[in-house]
C-alpha cells in the first residue's frame, strides 16, 4: 500500500532557527540599584499609541543577597565588561576575572573582599 501524501524536502539553511537575543536588550536595561538610599523597585513598562504594553522591565533580586548596588554595578561595567571587551572573539568557555583582592583593589574597595564577593553574588541572583 503506498501512501499519497508527500513531505516537502526543507534544506538545512531553512531548517535553522534564528534565536532572539534576549542579552542585548537585557544590557541596555538597569539592573542596579544605585540610589544611595531608598528601596525604590526598578520597572519600567511602556506602551504603545494604542495602549498595548510594548515593553515590560522588572529586577527580581534575590532577598538573600539584596539589591546589586553601587559595588556591583562598577563591578560589571567596569571589570566584568572591560574584561570581555579586551577579548577577541571566538570567546572562550571560561575568562579569568581575576581574584577578590585582585578586583578589590582594581574598584578602589581596599582588600574587601567579602564586599566584593557580595556584589558578584547580588549580579548573579538579579
Amino acid at each position: 500500500m503506498s501512501s499519497d501524501t508527500t513531505t516537502p524536502q526543507v534544506n538545512a539553511e531553512e531548517r535553522e532557527i534564528d534565536p532572539i537575543r534576549v542579552e542585548l536588550l537585557s544590557t541596555e536595561m538597569p539592573v542596579h540599584q544605585l540610589a544611595k538610599r531608598g528601596d525604590e523597585p526598578i520597572r519600567i513598562l511602556k506602551r504603545g499609541t494604542d495602549g498595548r504594553v510594548k515593553l515590560q522591565w522588572r529586577v527580581d533580586y534575590s532577598a538573600t543577597v539584596g539589591h546589586p548596588g553601587q559595588l556591583a554595578y562598577h563591578l560589571d561595567t567596569w571589570v566584568i565588561k572591560r574584561r570581555l571587551s579586551e577579548l577577541r572573539r571566538p570567546y572562550p568557555r571560561l575568562v579569568r576575572i581575576g581574584d577578590l583582592r585582585e578586583i578589590a583593589r582594581e574598584l578602589k574597595h581596599g582588600g574587601d573582599t567579602n564586599s566584593v564577593r557580595r556584589a558578584f553574588e547580588q549580579n548573579a541572583a538579579t
